[in-house]
């Protein structure tokens, strides 16, 4: 069932479960920090493929019960239908996203990329601040004491991995070309106008600015960004299938928050009526 090589159903989960056993025998390797292959690294003892399938129904069931009605259309979404399809972790990173306790925030940090978004909440009070590094140094810690060398082993296979988004993916990243195109003048500009007129953009917006996501990771977005986003994701997957690059999906959000923009200044507008 498990795609074992190249791109298929469930082949970077594949890929994952392989590195998360490699650890398991005390060879650290792989795209994530230490502390992820090591939670992981239990369930390499399973087939994969029946890792797989309990992959896929808790993250159903995490859809489910965080959705419920509303799971019936945003299974529709493409980047959340791309995260199962390919077996990423990105639905149970979704779940802590939407949490509102700064603890579980730190748990991000296992895909570092995603910590961007979630930057204005962790500094938004002195209370979070202090919670979200509390538990980050808490999750941390004890790895380093474990295996000091982790860091600068991970930072070596990304620099060589051939799919990482430090040096040779950017294309592939939803705004790594347009940060490193002339574009990037009239996106910054686009984006500095869409905060001034609608500060709640700025998640949104973060997402935007981010050069190391790829499409899936708009997953993080399902449920809580305009439903319009849904139809607008399959124009961007045929546009990034006729491109080969990720920036239509960034088009398709910055769309998304200009029509988010307008409907609320409109709704502001509207006078109250008279009681």
């Amino acid at each position: 069932m498990v795609s074992t090589s190249g791109f298929g159903l469930f082949s970077d989960f594949a890929e994952i479960i392989r590195w998360a056993g490699l650890t398991w025998q005390g060879q650290y390797s792989g795209q994530y920090p230490y502390p992820l292959m090591v939670l992981l690294a239990p369930m390499a003892l399973l087939p994969v493929d029946v890792a797989a399938v309990i992959v896929v129904v808790l993250m159903v069931v995490a859809l489910v019960l965080s959705l419920k009605r509303k799971s019936l259309y945003w299974i529709f979404f493409v980047p959340l239908l791309q995260t199962m399809y390919l077996g990423q972790l990105d639905v149970f990173f979704w779940l802590v996203y939407r949490s509102r306790r700064p603890a579980l925030w730190a748990l991000l940090s296992l895909k570092p990329q995603l910590l961007l978004p979630v930057l204005p909440r962790i500094l938004a009070s002195r209370r979070s601040a202090g919670e979200f590094f509390a538990a980050l140094a808490a999750l941390h810690l004890p790895f380093l004491l474990i295996r000091p060398s982790w860091p600068a082993e991970w930072v070596r296979f990304l620099t060589g991995f051939e799919q990482n988004r430090l040096t040779r993916v950017p294309s592939s990243t939803t705004s790594g070309t347009i940060l490193t195109s002339p574009w990037i003048i009239a996106f910054a500009a686009a984006l500095a106008i869409l905060f001034v007129l609608r500060r709640r953009n700025i998640e949104g917006l973060l997402f935007l600015a981010n050069p190391a996501l790829l499409p899936y990771d708009y997953s993080l977005l399902t449920g809580g960004i305009s439903r319009i986003a849904i139809p607008l994701s399959w124009v961007a997957l045929g546009a990034a299938w006729q491109v080969k690059a990720g920036w239509p999906y960034a088009f398709m959000l910055l769309v998304v928050l200009v029509f988010e923009t307008v409907q609320d200044r409109r709704a502001k507008a509207v006078p109250a009526s008279p009681a």
